[in-house]
């Protein structure tokens, strides 16, 4: 077995296990929780962080292979995103518009922060 499948697996047990936290500790709104918008912004911004990383080779691939698959994979979460989205599309207007919208372009920024941040870190030997 690749022990970098290993990495994912165990780094996505531990992700869905922090946003399962979230969704506990973060109260929930009537219509759309803020554990997941919470918890997408989170994972954009260090999955970026990570990708900078990478890119200067400070970071390994088998460390990014636990740290931005596996675990801001499994702390992220597109399917209850879309799935929040179809359940309240009956029930809500211009707010789901400007949820689904702030989502993607906060979720690019953060991305793009942490991109800039990831590069700039230095290397400890």
């Amino acid at each position: 077995m690749n022990p970098n499948l290993f990495l994912v697996f165990l780094g996505g047990v531990l992700g869905a296990l922090i946003r399962e936290l979230f969704v506990l500790v973060v109260p929930a709104t009537e219509i759309l929780s803020a554990s997941i918008f919470i918890a997408n912004m989170l994972a954009s911004f260090f999955v970026g962080v990570l990708a900078g990383a990478l890119a200067v080779k400070k970071i390994s691939t088998t460390q990014s292979s636990f740290l931005s698959t596996g675990l801001m994979g499994g702390l992220s979460t597109f399917s209850t995103f879309i799935y929040e989205i179809v359940l309240t599309m009956d029930q809500i207007g211009i707010e789901l518009l400007v949820y689904i919208f702030l989502t993607l372009v906060i979720g690019l920024a953060f991305v793009v922060l942490g991109l800039k941040i990831g590069i700039r870190i230095p290397h400890h030997s």
